[in-house]
């Protein structure tokens, strides 16, 4: 992995953080091991924050690659968008996570839940979801969540060199991925 300078802090590991708190202290995401979702940057999608995407192998014909990293294999990968680092409060960002966080399914076996996609839940459904969760959240959430999710500063984001197909199609397709395949790049965090 390249790494980049020392003054930008590795906001991944933070985001981290966040994610394990949230999965311990909302109920209906505790089925989430935030240890194997990865975390990256990637490129601007119209007015998207993030997306996610599951890690798993299917059958023979349709197989998603696999992915490590720190020896573990990663499940799902959370895709934070520019908009989320520039255009975002802190309490958009922390929905955001809480909204990507939603879409795992309760087996978490890298696959995304039919219930929760946004073509199969009205957006008003959905997005009622998402603010309960929230505001159940935010009653007891500790201070270092917002600030976490807050500041000014350069901050250091993974980074795909060679990001994974979402579907290894044919035999010679690379199918394993590891931390080799990321680099870190740096934003900033407005």
């Amino acid at each position: 992995m390249i790494k980049c300078a020392q003054t930008h802090i590795p906001y991944y590991l933070v985001l981290h953080r966040v994610l394990s708190h949230l999965v311990q202290h909302i109920p209906e995401l505790s089925h989430c091991d935030s240890q194997r979702i990865l975390i990256t940057l990637g490129q601007a999608k119209d007015k998207s924050r993030a997306s996610i995407r599951g890690f798993y192998h299917h059958t023979k014909q349709h197989q998603k690659p696999m992915v490590f990293f720190r020896r573990v294999r990663m499940r799902y990968e959370i895709v934070l968008r520019p908009l989320f680092f520039l255009k975002s409060t802190p309490k958009q960002r922390l929905q955001t996570l809480i909204h990507e966080l939603y879409h795992c399914t309760h087996s978490f076996d890298g696959t995304l839940a039919i219930e929760r996609r946004h073509g199969c839940m009205h957006k008003d459904t959905f997005k009622v979801a998402i603010q309960q969760l929230l505001t159940h959240y935010s009653k007891d959430m500790p201070t270092w969540v917002i600030q976490a999710l807050s500041g000014s500063q350069e901050v250091a984001m993974l980074q795909w060199i060679h990001r994974p197909p979402n579907l290894c199609l044919s035999p010679s397709n690379r199918k394993m991925y590891n931390h080799q395949d990321l680099f870190l790049g740096s934003i900033m965090l407005l």
